[in-house]
């Protein structure tokens, strides 16, 4: 859930938003042999579109994303982009052909999307999380572990009421 626009705006708004980003995502994702990972019950299974299901592992968001690589998945995305596009992906996993990280920057300075080959606990493991130097910092010890890396172009999240607000005029 979107803990930091429960802050500023009432339950159901914050779910409905939640709801929205995560049907654009799975659209983007659709044509590709995607899986889900959650944290959390997972009580209703109908929006899964039929995707295979699984629990997050971890005490904490990097830990929980260097489970997700440990467990051979080529590239992670989340589920708060709402420009986020097939083809976007599709670049994606085409960079990664040829570089051992690819990552989807965002304009806060963190990042949505990471793709990688193999797990490199050292890009997950004391990151400061939630702040504008995550994807400075990802690449400054990619770089120091000798990883080749492709950022793609710039995009947004849904992160604080401001973006969530310019969410709100791009879809209607």
């Amino acid at each position: 859930m979107k803990t930091r626009l429960e802050r500023g705006l009432p339950p159901q708004d914050v779910l409905d938003c939640y709801l929205a980003l995560l049907n654009n995502t799975l659209d983007a994702v659709e044509p590709f042999n995607s899986e889900i990972w959650y944290e959390g019950t997972l009580i209703e299974k109908e929006w899964t579109r039929g995707l295979p299901c699984y629990p997050q592992r971890g005490e904490d968001l990097g830990k929980r994303m260097q489970a997700v690589f440990e467990d051979g998945c080529p590239l992670l995305i989340g589920a708060d982009c709402p420009v986020v596009t097939t083809e976007y992906l599709r670049v994606a996993f085409e960079a990664l052909v040829s570089h051992d990280l690819v990552l989807g920057p965002v304009e806060d300075g963190g990042y949505f999307l990471i793709g990688m080959h193999h797990a490199h606990k050292e890009l997950f493991s004391d990151m400061p999380w939630s702040t504008s130097e995550v994807l400075t910092t990802t690449l400054s010890r990619a770089q120091k572990l000798g990883l080749t890396t492709h950022c793609l172009s710039v995009l947004w999240d849904v992160d604080e009421i401001e973006d969530y607000r310019r969410w709100l005029e791009i879809k209607t």
